[in-house]
């Protein structure tokens, strides 16, 4: 028997948006969304970063991706990776969110707000502005000239590749491949190099 008014089986459509009035957008679906480019995520795992939760944050971005398809989606170009000590620990767990080689930094961060961070930034393109670093931060940075920590909190510490990648242990294999002892300790001497405990004592004493 055939239903009164509105046929078997139709559904009901949509009312279109006022105009002028964007419709709000939903958040992406697992599989959905492709990132705009290359994205890499670093995690703070210096001790502050450990104390504050990192190694939760950093897990909760790895989960993200698997439900999100986007290491199987997009394979390498889609990666998250721990990192040493990112120098501010104040404002740890500090997440760098580096997209086709551009950075932002998050701060404060905890599992909980993970998800919302790929959601809006990585598959929607907006950062979450209210929990990006200040400019404080940067100008923290600005103010040191990092020699031997040259990649601290940029690269895995416990990965011997990734520092050979940045050109790791050149000096060592100058030093020992064609430098004599008195010429090394010569080269230490003119470099003037100091201590980072407070005191600042030169390394050559």
């Amino acid at each position: 028997m055939k239903q009164k008014g509105k046929s078997a089986g139709a559904t009901s459509k949509k009312k279109a948006p006022r105009s002028g009035v964007a419709p709000k957008p939903s958040s992406p679906k697992k599989g959905k969304g492709k990132p705009p480019g290359p994205v890499t995520i670093k995690v703070c795992l210096g001790l502050g970063g450990i104390s504050a939760g990192g190694q939760e944050v950093f897990q909760a971005f790895a989960e993200q991706f698997s439900q999100k398809g986007l290491t199987g989606e997009v394979g390498r170009r889609c990666q998250s990776q721990k990192v040493g000590c990112m120098g501010f620990c104040a404002k740890d767990v500090l997440v760098d969110v580096m997209i086709k080689g551009q950075k932002t930094t998050y701060q404060f961060v905890k599992p909980d707000m993970v998800e919302r961070i790929v959601n809006e930034h990585i598959l929607g393109g907006s950062p979450v502005v209210e929990w990006l670093a200040g400019p404080e931060y940067e100008q923290f940075h600005q103010k040191q000239e990092k020699i031997v920590l040259n990649h601290c909190g940029q690269i895995d510490p416990e990965d011997i590749e990734a520092y050979l990648t940045v050109g790791g242990y050149k000096g060592a294999e100058k030093a020992l491949g064609s430098m004599t002892p008195e010429r090394i300790i010569q080269e230490i001497k003119s470099a003037g190099l100091r201590g980072r405990g407070g005191g600042g004592f030169p390394y050559r004493h």
